[in-house]
């Protein structure tokens, strides 16, 4: 699972007062020797480079897709490219035989990862599993790890559990359609790979309690935290920027959020043991971890940190795994109608409908199953770019020297859709994976590495397949899916399928006709925050006729108003504040949503002329400045930070992410 967290790097745009105030004047003048660098560099028989420019490196090369930019810019510098992403050399490896050189050949001196800024803080200085640099430490979480927590006797042991919330999500999904009910089965698979996840790693909870609810909303956030672009991790001297926007502030509010939950979850399981009420037949991740702390050998290694970080790890990992693959399949299969049909035909031929269920004793015999979830994970690996990597020590690659600390990224996306080792490998064809001789995803293939090779690989695929198997089978065995007369499916490349339309049990409907939702709902079923998407663009008129690109003016000149009267509120609570520091702070927190009025003006300039990666990089500044606010709140503690201005604070951050998002629909 822990290959599968949602940290795709790198991240792409980099932020407007790094990008303009430092680079653009330089750029243009400095072309030239980039050039000649990356010329030298080849002479040195360093691995092809795209042209770079000053400071920034190939930063400007990256779109909001970095693996479908990394895609084509391997198609023009070959399968190893040696990129400079801010100060950081980078290898990007695009080819089966290069995955091979960095995950078999060598992979002990690449299987380190890079410090990262947001892993130290979330993790304590990367004593988790999936993060951590490679060592002792790092070895003997892996056994931990690989035996005692993800064998595949502990997996199956939690059969039981998976039968039981597939069990749940098919009556749930039952109970809620009707011919004309919409149903959000995103957030139906969400819950159900939470909620597997909730009791395999804390235990049965009863749902009236909430537990499951309660983990739901940090690991959203710690997936964005983890694909949130740092300053410093590709700029080191300018780490200091990250501490002024606020990220690493977010960061530490999130890691609290998480130790509180997480004491609260190992405490109820200590007291329990105390009593002496612990089962040994019903153990979960906690129990187990506890019992392993017990052993002397494993006191020092596991502290109360490291067992926390590796919880995080498996609820981050785990979650995003299994529903995002879900969602890919459902769309794949309603899209295909002849293989919906051959996959339940099957399903429903080995089933035996007395038991009014699919269990896993039956997914054995289910090939076709099987096939259609690896090419799922083919089309759809769970990290496009296989969690980074960091060399040890120099090292020699198909006649190319690869430096000491050169960060590595495998684009497993590209890999798997080379057509040099795939047939048609844009299309869903299950069956290149049926017969003898088919491919697998265990690392042996370097064709498909959706859960990566090596000593890095997700020592979690055995827990996801296993569930991903049974809900995948059970859904079509309990429902016929189908579409309504002349609608389409498009796989979105944000990756959400938005609303699915369930019909009457036994015959559901997915998704609606596009021409019936208008077009300010649809838009806004791409972004994060829905609801309020729709009530403010629903506040314009002009929103009802308007396209996309006119949606995301709208969400800009929301914003605009928004920084525009937050300013002005700052600065008349600052003419009648009487304490000197108060006026001071509320004073800057005035001048800084003056500042993001500033940059969201200049992102509308640039969408008029369709100048789309400046309109995103302004709008991204501009959600930075009030971040500036709050932190001068927080260095004055004995300033209480007005309730009215965090409301608007979140109204602004909402609405550039809601532009942001917008915005990357057009290019």
């Amino acid at each position: 699972m822990s290959s599968s967290m949602p940290l795709l790097l790198p991240p792409s745009p980099l932020p407007t007062t790094l990008f303009i105030i430092l680079v653009l004047p330089l750029s243009l003048l400095l072309l030239r020797l980039a050039l000649r660098r990356n010329l030298r560099a080849r002479t040195h028989d360093m691995p092809p480079s795209p042209p770079k420019l000053p400071f920034v490196g190939n930063f400007h090369q990256l779109g909001s897709l970095p693996h479908r930019s990394l895609h084509a810019l391997s198609q023009k510098h070959g399968p190893l490219m040696l990129l400079r992403l801010g100060q950081v050399p980078t290898l990007v490896v695009s080819s089966p035989d290069g995955a091979r050189d960095v995950m078999r050949n060598h992979d002990q001196v690449f299987a380190s990862r890079p410090a990262l800024k947001p892993a130290k803080v979330l993790f304590d200085g990367t004593t988790d599993l999936a993060l951590a640099p490679y060592g002792d430490s790092w070895r003997q979480l892996r056994k931990i790890c690989a035996f005692h927590l993800l064998s595949s006797i502990r997996v199956q042991s939690y059969r039981l559990i998976r039968q039981e919330e597939v069990g749940f999500m098919i009556r749930k999904i039952s109970s809620q359609a009707s011919p004309t009910t919409s149903v959000d089965m995103s957030e139906i698979f969400y819950s159900f790979a939470n909620d597997i996840l909730c009791r395999v790693v804390s235990g049965k909870f009863n749902r009236e309690e909430g537990r499951n609810v309660l983990f739901r909303e940090p690991i959203r956030e710690f997936s964005v935290l983890l694909g949130k672009f740092y300053v410093g991790d590709y700029f080191p001297r300018l780490g200091w920027v990250d501490v002024l926007f606020g990220s690493m502030e977010r960061a530490k509010k999130s890691k609290k959020r998480w130790d509180d939950l997480l004491d609260g979850v190992i405490q109820e399981h200590e007291d329990r043991s105390a009593k002496g009420d612990d089962d040994d037949d019903d153990k979960d991740f906690v129990d187990v971890l506890l019992s392993l702390r017990e052993d002397p050998a494993n006191h020092a290694l596991l502290t109360p940190q490291t067992v926390k970080a590796l919880l995080m790890d498996i609820f981050s990992g785990g979650t995003e795994t299994s529903y995002v693959t879900l969602e890919y399949a459902m769309a794949e299969l309603v899209r295909s109608p002849r293989v919906m049909a051959k996959l339940q035909h099957q399903v429903r031929g080995i089933a035996s409908r007395r038991k009014g269920t699919v269990t896993e004793e039956e997914l054995d015999e289910m090939v076709y199953l099987k096939a259609i979830i690896k090419e799922v994970l083919r089309l759809y690996p769970p990290a496009p770019l296989l969690l980074p990597r960091e060399l040890m020590e120099d090292c020699q690659i198909q006649g190319y020297n690869i430096p000491k600390k050169t960060r590595v990224i495998v684009n497993a996306w590209a890999i798997s859709r080379d057509p040099s080792h795939w047939e048609a490998p844009d299309e869903f064809k299950p069956e290149r994976f049926m017969g003898d001789g088919a491919m697998d995803f265990k690392g042996n293939d370097f064709e498909f590495i959706p859960f990566g090779a090596g000593r890095r690989i997700c020592p979690g695929m055995s827990f996801a397949i296993a569930s991903l198997e049974l809900a995948l089978a059970n859904l079509v065995y309990h429902f016929d899916w189908e579409l309504p007369g002349g609608m389409t499916v498009h796989i979105l490349r944000r990756g959400r399928l938005g609303k699915v339309v369930v019909g009457i049990p036994d015959k559901a409907v997915l998704f609606r006709r596009p021409d019936q939702i208008p077009l300010p709902a649809k838009t806004c079923n791409e972004t994060t925050y829905y609801d309020f998407c729709v009530s403010s663009l629903g506040s314009d008129p002009h929103s009802r006729k308007a396209d996309v690109k006119g949606l995301s003016t709208i969400a800009i000149d929301i914003a605009i108003s928004n920084a525009t009267n937050t300013s002005s509120f700052a600065a008349d609570l600052a003419h009648n504040a009487t304490d000197a520091s108060l006026v001071a702070v509320l004073r800057a927190c005035a001048t800084k949503y003056a500042n993001a009025r500033e940059a969201l003006q200049w992102s509308l300039e640039a969408l008029s002329t369709e100048a789309y990666d400046y309109a995103f990089v302004h709008v991204s500044a501009a959600a930075e400045y009030p971040n500036v606010c709050r932190v001068l709140f927080r260095q004055n503690p004995r300033l209480a930070y007005p309730a009215a201005m965090a409301r608007r604070e979140e109204d602004l951050e909402h609405l550039c992410t809601i532009a942001l998002e917008i915005i990357s629909l057009l290019g």
